[in-house]
């Protein structure tokens, strides 16, 4: 079977973590790059994991990987990354390095010039026919493209643009003709604003199709649901169990104790001693 056109093994949302992980291991100092896979992304540095990840940060420009003098290979975030990690969320320059990371792959870039925003429906089946994907792992590509897109906020850009472009022009003098608000007197519409901008990192979850399972678990917070093709191979199932253990380290920096809680423990831990 043909191996299919290379890409990112992750999205670019995750592969920004990653590298923030870097950062703050060794700033902007090469450092050994096993070290770096076992110490601080714990990954085994012989594992396809660990090669894949690695690919995946320098498809999207995030890092450079060099040889030291003691023939060791060495990794470091590159300016780019650098720019995306220290400035400010709403500088220009920043989402600016965000949307050329994620169209650096050339198979993200050959996807966005032919679909752009719009992401039809035969999108899966064109790029099994007319660009040699396979049909085992057109999926997982597709999933980590819509999530690269929807973070780099290429999607709310051309939402923005179509808005523009939609507004009427005066006939007589061919200016901006000023819309009309709807908000009462006593909340008047904000000048220029159209809509509320979406969140850099919104992602629009995809909708269950043929040969997707989906489980859903009940939380007193809300649903969590997960979905996974019907069908994997060995090495994506490797992967995506490698992928579980990032995602749940992520979700318990959310978790948050009742007050009472740390009480008891503190009171507990007096006791003790």
């Amino acid at each position: 079977m043909a191996r299919g056109p290379a890409y990112p093994y992750m999205n670019l949302e995750s592969a920004v973590e990653l590298t923030r992980k870097l950062y703050e291991y060794t700033k902007r100092t090469p450092a050994n790059l096993g070290a770096v896979l076992k110490d601080k992304w714990e990954y085994s540095p012989t594992s396809s994991t660990a090669v894949k990840t690695v690919a995946g940060l320098r498809y999207y420009g995030l890092v450079d990987v060099s040889e030291s003098s003691d023939k060791a290979e060495t990794i470091k975030i590159t300016d780019r990354a650098y720019r995306i990690l220290v400035d400010s969320p709403g500088s220009t320059e920043r989402r600016q390095a965000i949307r050329d990371a994620c169209l650096s792959p050339k198979a993200y870039k050959m996807c966005w010039d032919t679909f752009g925003a719009e992401m039809p429906e035969s999108m899966r089946s064109t790029l099994i026919f007319d660009h040699g994907f396979n049909e085992s792992t057109v999926d997982g590509f597709l999933t980590n493209y819509k999530r690269s897109v929807q973070f780099a906020g290429l999607l709310d850009e051309l939402d923005d643009k179509k808005q523009q472009d939609d507004l009427p022009e005066d006939a007589t003098s061919g200016s901006i003709a000023p819309l009309q608000s709807n908000a009462p007197p006593s909340q008047p519409a904000q000048a220029g604003l159209i809509h509320p901008p979406a969140p850099l990192n919104k992602v629009v979850s995809p909708a269950k199709g043929a040969g997707m399972r989906q489980e859903v678990f009940a939380l007193t917070e809300g649903d969590v649901t997960i979905q996974w093709p019907e069908v994997l191979s060995p090495d994506s199932y490797q992967d995506f169990d490698d992928w579980l253990t990032i995602l749940k380290r992520k979700i318990k920096r959310s978790v948050v104790e009742p007050d009472g809680l740390k009480g008891q423990r503190q009171v507990s831990g007096g006791d003790a001693q």
